[in-house]
């Protein structure tokens, strides 16, 4: 993982994405014999559900993101300035503090 890390953040030359990096380090790993493939169909046996959670999660956040959908609630929920604030929170009541006589 630190060697996957380090060649994203070096950018050694030729920018690579997170995925490209970490097969290249996977590549060299096993070139160097510190995994094996045994390892690696260990490791995709024990990890393939939660790997799909995570393409799924980030699957429907870009689709979410490309339709608007986030955009589109957020106008909806978020104060416009013209509008007032007693329109948003209506059991609320927003009084001046007198504190010694002053006002605030």
């Amino acid at each position: 993982m630190m060697m996957t890390l380090g060649l994203v953040l070096s950018g050694i030359g030729w920018r690579a994405g997170p995925a490209a990096a970490a097969a290249f380090g996977v590549v060299v790993l096993l070139t160097a014999q510190i995994v094996t493939p045994a390892d690696l169909a260990g490791g995709f046996q024990v990890l393939w559900r939660p790997f799909l959670a995570i393409v799924s999660i980030m699957l429907t956040a870009n689709v979410a993101r490309r339709l608007g959908i986030l955009d589109t609630f957020a106008r909806a929920i978020e104060p416009r300035p013209a509008s007032r604030l007693v329109a948003f929170w209506p059991g609320v009541h927003l009084e001046r503090h007198h504190v010694g006589g002053a006002q605030q």
